[in-house]
């Protein structure tokens, strides 16, 4: 295996120089990091250009994969791989779900920056023939150089006997903040609905919470052409009691932030952050035209509109205090709509992925694939 400045590659019938396998681990530091590694391989190849890579892999007393290195002569890049094997709960069905996770960074030795990254997850089910089926997930992120946009690929594979069967795969480029500035949509033509793919949220299906929020967020301020408005995203402890009202988030406009509540159990559901982060973006941008109306920067259509929020802020009613009166003002009649609607959107991609992948989805966000 060989690496390039632009990602991996494979080298064809590498030259075995050294193999040393199942050598007792005793090094202090190997253990700190990897407390259930017991064994390491090391093997040294040439590959057929004359360049030698060293490849270090740790398992443990099962002989799981844990760690690998892969170390290339006279190459500015390492390779760093993570695997994580267990066992997740399929929602609807019975039994549970093995799976491996890797997680790959290429590390530019100058500078110590991390170049590129992949987030794979791998499941290995029966289809309804019994036929061995591989499921793949893949989140990959590649800088292009340090001061330049980014590229991002999201991908779900799916394989039998090694060829491909059902795929889908999104390829964003950001730029230095994070705003979407390419997007293209590749995936197999087997019936799905074409509005799963032309969706605005389809790149977003594997990323892990944490990064989904702050991913749609952005999405979500470019969208609604707020990006000038410097709004930020903000957790908070609002509280949470079964049962009772919940404050799920809010939009503070003279601070310019979205605060949602990390103490809500539900925060971590994607179509809920969803709802909740197109409603609150929603004032954001009524908010933002009422300060063009008192400016006298709106006409028509526009300013009438924009008058009526103003007149709604002004006379705000709160949900707590006449539900009916609140869903009836425009602020949150607009509001209500655009965060419901897309959540549902979310939700209706989500399950038909699950159609599409046999209910055997490999993102652990997923609904229909959770983790014990």
């Amino acid at each position: 295996m060989a690496i390039s400045s632009t990602g991996i590659t494979n080298t064809i019938k590498p030259k075995l120089l050294k193999k040393v396998l199942n050598q007792a681990i005793e090094q202090e530091v190997i253990k700190k990091i990897f407390p259930d590694a017991v064994s390491m391989d090391t093997v040294e190849v040439l590959n057929k250009q004359g360049r030698k890579t060293k490849i270090s892999t740790l398992r443990d007393k099962d002989n799981n994969l844990l760690h690998r290195v892969f170390q290339f002569a006279n190459l500015p890049y390492m390779i760093k791989r993570f695997y994580i094997t267990g066992e997740a709960r399929i929602f609807n069905q019975n039994g549970t779900l093995p799976y491996r996770e890797v997680k790959t960074s290429v590390v530019n030795l100058k500078n110590k920056s991390v170049v590129k990254t992949r987030k794979e997850v791998f499941t290995v089910t029966e289809n309804q023939d019994n036929k061995k089926v591989v499921t793949k997930s893949l989140v990959e992120k590649q800088k292009t150089n340090p001061d330049a946009p980014y590229i991002e690929t999201t991908s779900i594979n799916q394989y039998q006997n090694k060829i491909p069967k059902n795929y889908y795969q999104t390829t964003i480029q950001r730029d230095k903040d994070g705003y979407i500035t390419e997007k293209s949509v590749t995936h197999s033509n087997d019936g799905l609905p074409e509005d799963v793919y032309n969706c605005d949220y389809i790149h977003t299906m594997l990323w892990k919470p944490q990064e989904f929020k702050l991913n749609l967020f952005k999405d979500a301020i470019q969208k609604n052409r707020l990006k000038d408005e410097n709004i930020q995203l903000r957790c908070a402890h609002l509280g949470y009691k079964r049962g009772e009202p919940t404050q799920f988030a809010f939009y503070r406009d003279s601070e310019r932030k979205l605060i949602f509540n990390s103490d809500y159990p539900g925060c971590d559901y994607k179509p809920f952050f969803t709802t909740i982060t197109e409603h609150e973006l929603t004032h954001a941008r009524q908010y933002r035209d009422v300060r063009l109306y008192e400016k006298g920067l709106l006409s028509g259509e526009k300013a009438q509109k924009a008058k009526q929020y103003k007149e709604n802020f002004d006379n705000y009613t709160d949900f707590k205090d006449n539900e009916s009166v609140y869903e009836k003002q425009i602020v949150e009649s607009e509001a209500l709509e655009n965060g419901y609607q897309a959540g549902d959107t979310v939700s209706f991609i989500f399950h038909k992925l699950l159609e599409k992948f046999n209910g055997k989805l490999v993102d652990k966000q997923m609904p229909g694939f959770i983790v014990e």
